[in-house]
């Protein structure tokens, strides 16, 4: 257990300072589906366990790195502009037409070079894409998993239409061949009208109705630095019946992403038997520090990819 969770724990690397498929969904108190490439989800306040609750243009960012599938995280101080931890790979990120408008179709590219700046050229697949990247709301209301394209030459292109006006952080997680998993950051204001900022709570019940299926969660503890496994159980929300035949969505039984309330921890999470089909989709991973944390929970199931947010209270 002393190795586990030591190895555990080096697939973590706090991030200090600001910090973490086609188509797209969002999901609301409902819960409505993802495509196989694109997940988003916008949310309000639960009002029921059964509801689901739902840089700038010159660029910055950071990376993490990390040597599991189960989870890792990571850690950036801020520098010259730049969020990183260490600096064996870094990204420049741009975008197209200047600073994106709430509302219109934004184009991103990503330029990922070493730490001479030279392009790094090859990249290897990680659950079936080079490169993930997460965006999100600075009040964590709005999440979207998108898939850049490779082009060459360590660049990277996606197109994204952030909703609302206001500040977003973008993490772009990916394996540079022959190196460790890592993780880059930036920020990025979005102009147009603004949307009404969520107060992010903590859940009173683990429980949620999303796409025909009531998703229970429990976490075997809720103390940070302690080993932590999340068990996902479905039913069907109709019959009761438990559910078996959920599908790979990107090669696994599920993703999971977290990330604090304060924007400063990023972990992405991939379950321990990639193979299972339900009822139980176990994942593991170590809270870095004390706080609230937003865990998004994507799975796929006759051919709809959903999403399942939680939010809880991790204590010291």
């Amino acid at each position: 257990m002393a190795k586990r969770k030591a190895a555990l724990y080096m697939t973590m690397i706090a991030l200090a300072g600001m910090l973490a498929g086609c188509g797209s969904n969002s999901t609301n108190t409902s819960g409505t589906s993802a495509s196989e490439h694109e997940g988003h989800e916008q949310s309000s306040p639960a009002a029921a366990p059964e509801a689901a609750e739902s840089g700038s243009h010159n660029g910055h960012g950071g990376d993490e790195k990390a040597g599991s599938n189960n989870g890792h995280g990571g850690g950036h101080g801020d520098m010259d502009g730049m969020e990183r931890e260490q600096a064996n790979a870094d990204v420049k990120w741009s975008f197209q037409s200047g600073e994106p408008a709430a509302g219109a179709e934004a184009a991103i590219e990503l330029n990922v070079t070493d730490a001479e700046g030279a392009p790094i050229e090859k990249f290897d697949l990680n659950h079936e894409k080079l490169m993930h990247l997460i965006a999100v709301s600075s009040d964590l209301n709005y999440f979207s998993h998108i898939h850049p394209n490779y082009e060459s030459g360590g660049k990277f292109t996606v197109k994204e239409t952030f909703p609302a006006a206001g500040a977003y952080k973008l993490f772009a997680d990916f394996i540079p061949t022959g190196a460790a998993q890592q993780t880059m950051s930036t920020k990025v204001e979005v102009t147009g009208q603004a949307a009404a900022k969520v107060e992010l709570k903590a859940d009173q019940e683990l429980v949620k109705t999303v796409e025909g299926q009531q998703v229970k969660l429990a976490l075997s503890t809720t103390k940070a630095g302690e080993e932590a496994k999340l068990t996902y159980i479905f039913e069907d929300a109709a019959t009761g019946e438990p559910v078996t035949d959920l599908e790979p969505y990107l090669g696994a039984v599920g993703h999971v992403v977290i990330i604090s309330g304060d924007l400063e921890k990023y972990l992405h999470v991939h379950p321990l038997d990639e193979a299972a089909k339900g009822p139980d989709a176990v994942f593991a991973t170590e809270f870095p520090e004390p706080g609230v944390y937003k865990i998004w929970g994507q799975f796929q199931r006759g051919g709809k990819t959903f999403i399942v947010p939680f939010v809880v209270n991790i204590q010291a």
